[in-house]
């Protein structure tokens, strides 16, 4: 059995990693960090570390809300799991995710789909990434 907290440094760790591959591809910060940098009256180099953070910070809070969820409600993971149960389970958490961002984009005040690209490439790093790390670390 592993731990939420395992989930929490594992989302974390993915979040980071999601988050240096994402800014390779998007080199301008997010629409709601620009908004609250120049809402806070701070230049652009504070609103890239602001998304930086913004999107650790989601990887992490993801990552132990999957294993929480997983631990207490499904119980779809074997111990250890197979290498199909963690990726599965990771890329299928990774996708709700997903679809949830883009709920919110379409609800916002600027629905434009080449903002989507970051947010698509973040999500298929991290759901990879938690596979991985789900796979290696389960605690039997």
């Amino acid at each position: 059995m592993t731990t939420v907290l395992n989930g929490l440094l594992g989302g974390l760790l993915v979040g980071v990693l999601a988050a240096t591959v994402t800014r390779s591809v998007d080199t301008e910060p997010s629409a709601w960090a620009a908004r609250t940098t120049d809402a806070l009256g701070v230049r652009t180099v504070a609103a890239r570390w602001l998304d930086g953070a913004t999107r650790v910070a989601y990887g992490g809070v993801g990552g132990g809300a999957l294993v929480a969820l997983e631990l207490y409600v499904l119980g779809v993971l074997a111990v250890p799991p197979t290498v199909g149960e963690a990726f599965g389970m990771a890329v299928a958490w990774s996708a709700l995710l997903f679809a949830v961002r883009v709920l919110f984009a379409r609800v916002g005040p600027s629905p434009d789909r080449s903002r989507l690209v970051a947010p698509l490439v973040y999500h298929l790093v991290y759901g990879l990434g938690l596979g991985v790390w789900i796979r290696l670390t389960w605690i039997t």
